[in-house]
């Protein structure tokens, strides 16, 4: 698969999952992507609370 293949598909799942924020700030972007980044790698079964505290 084309990098930039893998790399429509990572921003294609990341902005599908913003939509459950109703907006997010520009200043905080970093954390966002630090934290779906995170839960890609985890496991399934993880809360995503968990993994936010």
């Amino acid at each position: 698969m084309s990098r930039f293949r893998v790399n429509a598909n990572w921003m294609m799942r990341w902005k599908q999952w913003l939509r459950q924020f109703n907006g997010v700030g520009t200043d905080y972007l970093d954390n966002y992507i630090a934290w779906f980044s995170q839960m890609e790698q985890s496991q399934e079964g993880d809360s995503w609370v968990v993994l936010a505290l």
